[in-house]
């Protein structure tokens, strides 16, 4: 069985500022994958993301005050490519397929469960 984890729905403020909303399931990531707030301080473990044939390493920031996990990808390029790629609206959700421990593939699933991949 393929363990899945999905994002928050998608809100125009995701499409704006290029983010996919993990905070859902944020807690069952590995620990290590949470950096600093600052990109030259990053976790000691990234995660491997992949849509379609682009792949990424990217870790989770922190609050810059607080030094709570953020609830997004530190690479929002790839969160861009990713919800550009797919043409992502409100409503969807990002779906990760589990591959390893500190691995993902995405799919972007509409309200009606069709899987974009």
């Amino acid at each position: 069985m393929t363990t899945e984890y999905r994002s928050a729905p998608i809100t125009e403020g995701n499409l704006n500022a290029f983010r996919i909303t993990v905070t859902p399931f944020r807690h069952l990531l590995p620990h290590d994958v949470i950096g600093s707030n600052d990109k030259a301080d990053a976790a000691p473990s990234a995660l491997k993301l992949h849509w379609r044939h682009h792949s990424v390493a990217t870790d989770i920031p922190r609050y810059p005050h607080d030094k709570a996990p953020r609830g997004f990808f530190r690479d929002r390029s790839f969160a861009k490519l990713v919800l550009d790629d797919s043409g992502a609206e409100v409503g969807d959700t990002v779906v990760f397929e589990k591959l390893g421990s500190h691995e993902f593939r995405l799919h972007v699933e509409k309200p009606s469960g069709r899987r974009i991949s």
